[in-house]
């Protein structure tokens, strides 16, 4: 007798159109209250210094690269220079971490940080879930194939020891 395998095709999808209506809305009130907390938390956390974690570095991260990617698809494009400032802010923590496992921004990156969170804010104020939610995809396909932002010449985790 032959079993029968365990295959299990994609659920099919009742209601097609209304997902796609929904996907052309904005982001609800309660998601952007969500967002915006999960990014000040980080922020304040790597301010001060209060039960700081390498997820509040993630979290700041990924708030500054959903904003490049949301450039990308022209919201916001008039800020990518501030948003690139943001981003060399935050490779400049990391590698001082990797050199000497301390997080934290000196005043500079801080305040190019503060000013992506509000871009960012203002970003999420204007696109759409199904805008948001491509850009987030997309940055997990890039981690994912390893194509993301590397300066020249920039210490990796694994050489923290040799440094």
């Amino acid at each position: 007798m032959k079993k029968s395998s365990k295959r299990t095709p994609r659920p099919i999808r009742i209601n097609a159109h209304l997902t796609v209506i929904n996907g052309q809305k904005p982001l609800s009130q309660a998601d952007k209250i969500y967002l915006f907390k999960q990014a000040i938390k980080s922020l304040n956390s790597m301010q001060f210094g209060v039960n700081l974690s390498t997820a509040d570095f993630t979290c700041l991260c990924d708030m500054v690269n959903i904003s490049l990617l949301l450039t990308e698809k022209d919201i916001g494009r008039e800020y990518l220079d501030e948003l690139y400032q943001a981003r060399e802010g935050m490779q400049e923590a990391k590698q001082r971490y990797i050199k000497t496992s301390k997080l934290g921004f000196n005043a500079t990156e801080l305040k190019a940080v503060k000013v992506a969170l509000t871009i960012h804010q203002a970003q999420i104020d204007i696109c759409t879930l199904k805008e948001f939610s491509d850009a987030f995809d997309e940055q997990e396909k890039r981690i994912a194939k390893g194509d993301f932002y590397k300066r020249e010449g920039d210490l990796s985790v694994n050489e923290r020891k040799a440094a």
